[in-house]
């Protein structure tokens, strides 16, 4: 394959930027032009990317640099990656600077979590549009290994096979190819869940608001971290980001789940973007932890919720009673229950309609969804669930469509346990 020996890393002070170059300097070890608005910025990305993965070895293999510097440390470098904030025109402003400065040849690629890559690609000339791709790294990369990888209309297949090979081989990322569509599939899939998660705390704020939607949709249900916490984590502004670009550009049955919440571009519009601002959904302060009301916009103290199902439910996921867990959340007779079995339908229905569309089969949906999000892989929740019947029994009792993927042919669905197994997911928690 082509040697990546220097990498020019654009948005190195960020978060995905300063994480990335620890893994490309740690894994592919290479030397890493680290590039910031300032000099100051470049030199704080390089600590990060230090902290990342733990060691100060790597720190002879970064270079700070500015914007001023692009015409220098382009042309040098056999891979440019972007990572710039998840807006079209300012990542049409940047790759037009890469794509004047690039040596022929040279791989450039984008972070983008849902842009249309065939549209980037239109900043280079008809000849290096073919060396242009994206590579969608999940945060943080050093814990979340997967990479959705999407090629345009124009790719060099043996260009494309060659930077997946050193993604897979040198980063140790799960690679996934997905087609050129809104979100591609991990947030397509993921902000789908956050956002009517969102929608659904808004309508229940009454019985909890988001406490009461994180207490039913955590790890009981295999999320790692429950939804409302996840979008914490991710940043309300880059949660409005990519359901705003979902919205305007998707129109499938689930369409109306991607429209946002009042409540969050209210906490948007003061600044409130989650953990990375100091408090958004949640906050802490003076050592106690406050929860934002939906309707009442304020932070009042977390409500002590109770829930006997929740309580049953967790006792037999505590002793490995997964199945008869999830039995109880199908037969259970309460809102709660009600809830949960709406939300694994959902997923389920949701995540295997893009099977064929936006990649090409049920496992890389899986791989998508485990190493991205780390979710349960909805196929290995299909098994638990006790297989076809019992899913389309589920799917109809929500008038959800059936994907034509489900299908009745399948003994078993799921098919990588040796690399996500569900005990990773369900949680007593």
């Amino acid at each position: 394959m082509k040697s990546i020996k220097t990498v020019t890393i654009l948005g190195a002070n960020g978060t995905m930027g300063s994480h990335c170059a620890g893994i490309i300097a740690g894994f592919g070890e290479a030397k890493i032009f680290m590039v910031a608005r300032t000099l100051e910025k470049a030199q704080e990305g390089i600590h990060i990317a230090q902290d990342s993965i733990k060691t100060d070895t790597i720190a002879h293999q970064f270079i700070p640099q500015t914007y001023a510097d692009l015409a220098s440390c382009i042309p040098q470098s056999d891979w440019i990656f972007e990572l710039t904030a998840e807006n079209l025109e300012l990542k049409k402003e940047i790759t037009s600077l890469i794509a004047k400065y690039k040596k022929s040849g040279s791989i450039v690629s984008t972070v983008s979590s849902g842009l249309s890559i065939n549209e980037l690609s239109k900043c280079f000339t008809e000849s290096e549009s073919k060396f242009y791709f994206g590579t969608h790294f999940y945060n943080p990369p050093y814990r979340l290994l997967l990479c959705e990888f999407i090629p345009t209309n124009k790719s060099d297949p043996s260009t494309q096979a060659e930077l997946i090979s050193y993604l897979s081989n040198q980063l140790h990322r799960q690679v996934v190819i997905t087609k050129d569509s809104p979100g591609f599939a991990g947030n397509r899939i993921g902000f789908q869940i956050l956002n009517e998660a969102a929608q659904f705390a808004n309508r229940y704020q009454d019985l909890g608001g988001i406490t009461y939607i994180d207490e039913l949709l955590g790890g009981v249900t295999g999320h790692t971290l429950p939804p409302m916490a996840t979008s914490d984590l991710v940043g309300l502004d880059v949660h409005q980001a990519i359901v705003d670009n979902l919205y305007l550009h998707t129109s499938d049955e689930a369409h109306e789940t991607f429209k946002m919440p009042a409540f969050l571009t209210f906490l948007i519009s003061r600044g409130y973007l989650g953990n990375k601002s100091g408090q958004g959904l949640y906050k802490n302060e003076n050592g106690q932890k406050y929860v934002f009301n939906t309707v009442k916009l304020r932070y009042e103290p977390i409500p002590v919720l109770n829930f006997p199902l929740l309580t049953k439910i967790k006792a037999k996921i505590s002793v490995a009673q997964y199945q008869e867990a999830f039995n109880d959340i199908l037969t259970g007779n309460t809102q709660e229950s009600e809830i949960m079995a709406y939300f694994i339908a959902r997923y389920i229905s949701y995540s295997l309609s893009l099977v064929g569309t936006v990649v090409n089969q049920l496992h890389d949906i899986d791989l998508v969804m485990g190493y991205g999000f780390n979710w349960l892989p909805p196929s290995a929740l299909i098994d638990l669930l006790g297989g076809y019947q019992p899913t389309v029994k589920l799917i109809h009792r929500f008038k959800l469509p059936v994907p034509q993927t489900l299908s009745s042919s399948i003994d078993h669905f799921y098919k990588l346990q040796n690399q996500l197994d569900y005990r990773n997911f369900i949680r007593a928690i």
